[in-house]
């Protein structure tokens, strides 16, 4: 079994062109929060004249979780197993700058204030105010998520291709991944040998899963 540190990030994908394409150029998407799958993103109490709405449009996040045997996940984001899982392991520096953790829970966050430095410059602080786009309902607490979120100068996109937070470092393969796929993705990794493969079985006597080593040299 392969140890899941600390540092590590996982996404679970489906197989298609975009999972491919995200590979090759080692980018991932980040999305606007409107185009997120929970429609309750980025929805808070405003208890302020005029709310922070105008600072989250120009957010694109990247959502990760910390684990990557979570069933659910892998039916939910990965095509029922017929897709994959990406690992990204992170410096302790990276991690710590960059890496924002989701907490869940019942009720709605509300904004009470605004507050502005001295300079006229806006604070963010992500106990207070960024509870607003890193807090969601217990519902979706199984995800364990944590978000990479970067400003894009462009308020009427959907979402935008950036860089990966750090090097691919592993694949986990689906249950029911097929062998095309694994192939596809040895051919979108073909400059990066480095990076390792596991295929996901079943275990015997619990509902857990376990991920055993593919050799890529054998592809």
């Amino acid at each position: 079994m392969r140890t899941v540190s600390n540092l590590k990030l996982f996404r679970y994908r489906p197989v298609n062109h975009k999972t491919f394409e995200e590979l090759a150029i080692g980018q991932i998407w980040h999305s606007k929060f409107t185009e997120l799958n929970d429609p309750f993103e980025a929805v808070y109490i405003d208890k302020t004249a005029g709310g922070l709405q105008y600072i989250v449009d120009t957010f694109r996040v990247c959502c990760f979780s910390k684990i990557n045997d979570n069933l659910l996940m892998w039916s939910h984001y990965a095509d029922s197993h017929r897709g994959l899982c990406v690992e990204y392991e992170l410096d302790t520096e990276t991690y710590k700058s960059r890496v924002m953790h989701v907490s869940y829970q019942t009720a709605m966050p509300a904004l009470e204030t605004i507050r502005l430095h001295p300079n006229g410059t806006l604070s963010l602080n992500i106990d207070e105010e960024a509870r607003i786009f890193l807090t969601k309902s217990e519902d979706w607490a199984y995800e364990q998520e944590c978000r990479i979120i970067i400003i894009s100068k462009e308020p009427s996109e959907k979402g935008r291709l950036a860089a990966a937070p750090a090097p691919l470092s592993a694949v986990y393969f689906g249950i029911r991944a097929a062998a095309a796929t694994i192939h596809a993705t040895n051919t979108s990794l073909s400059g990066r040998p480095s990076v390792e493969f596991y295929q996901a079985y079943l275990e015997q006597d619990e509902y857990r899963l376990r991920f055993e080593s593919i050799d890529r040299t054998q592809l």
